[in-house]
């Protein structure tokens, strides 16, 4: 996130350099301390660049808050020469570094945002979850080329939770308001904090259809049927996304382990399954079967289903 009060400084910051080639993403900016701190509620920034000067409320300020709430955030304070003694005094906020506006290059800022990439993988982030830019262009893209590491990320097998708001279906196509959708961005982040004892929470990314995934293991015996307990997780998830964000959920379940590479073949040919939720109320758990084979369809009803060594069918509730 980029907090300053000039709108040519955030434009500047934002154009610069290819941020996600960086391996970040610009999720928000914001004109004012105020206005940051809002965002930073609502969408937890790993990265926030923030003037010291603006109105409203100042960097310092907005920087002393969030601080009460979260001292892992990096932080980088952005500054002009006549700001620098002022500056000092945020160093015992506990920021990430300072840099004068005056000096940004590009270089220099790919610079700065690779030491602090490097600084967040070696803490881990929740035993290395998984939340990279190149999986959501997989699944967003019918081809793609993948670099070794996430060709072998994308084979790891996994057990699959499909997460997804339950919003209005939009029968004309046409996109709704963001002002209603969790942002995905604060989504995986109350997920990447949830407690999954006894399993180990391996990715998270998304779908373009709006779904979240969660792709976790059990840290005991991988080979056991899981059904109930992924039910009784899927359940519990749902409980509490609604508790935190005071919207509806729903989530589908695969108990059986698939790849991502396959989970993005099984998603485009049950999408008619991953819209069941629009038809059977909100808050539900769904369980997904695998492996899928064929589509098959029946002309003669209209229903369509997968062949898993036999036809499920599923019937249009609308």
């Amino acid at each position: 996130m980029i907090v300053d009060d000039e709108r040519f400084v955030i434009e500047e910051l934002c154009t610069m350099i290819n941020w996600e080639a960086c391996g970040f993403q610009v999720i928000a900016t914001a004109f004012n301390g105020r206005q940051g701190l809002k965002k930073f509620r609502e969408l937890h920034p790993s990265l926030i660049l923030a003037d010291i000067r603006m109105p409203f409320m100042d960097g310092i300020e907005m920087i002393r808050q969030i601080r009460e709430e979260d001292d892992t955030v990096n932080i980088v304070l952005l500054t002009a020469y006549e700001d620098f003694s002022y500056a000092k005094s945020a160093i015992s906020l506990g920021i990430t570094e300072y840099i004068i506006k005056s000096s940004i290059t590009p270089d220099s800022l790919r610079e700065l945002l690779e030491n602090i990439r490097v600084s967040i993988c070696r803490q881990g982030q929740k035993d290395k979850i998984v939340t990279d830019w190149l999986l959501e262009q997989f699944f967003s893209t019918e081809k793609s080329e993948n670099s070794a590491d996430l060709d072998a990320t994308l084979r790891q097998m996994h057990h699959i939770i499909l997460i997804s708001q339950d919003l209005p279906l939009s029968i004309s196509g046409e996109i709704l308001p963001e002002e209603i959708q969790v942002p995905k961005a604060k989504l995986a982040a109350l997920l990447q904090n949830w407690d999954y004892p006894g399993w180990k929470l391996e990715t998270i990314t998304s779908l373009p259809g709006g779904q979240t995934v969660l792709a976790i293991n059990s840290t005991e015996n991988v080979y056991t049927d899981h059904g109930a307990e992924l039910e009784r997780i899927s359940r519990a998830i749902v409980r509490k996304l609604r508790q935190d964000t005071g919207n509806s959920f729903s989530a589908f379940y695969l108990a059986h382990r698939i790849s991502l590479y396959d989970l993005k073949l099984y998603c485009s040919e049950n999408r008619n399954k991953l819209n069941e939720s629009y038809f059977s109320g909100s808050g539900g758990v769904y369980r997904m079967e695998y492996p899928v084979m064929t589509i098959e369809s029946d002309t003669a009803t209209g229903y369509s289903g997968v062949n898993t060594g036999e036809v499920f069918r599923i019937t249009d509730r609308c």
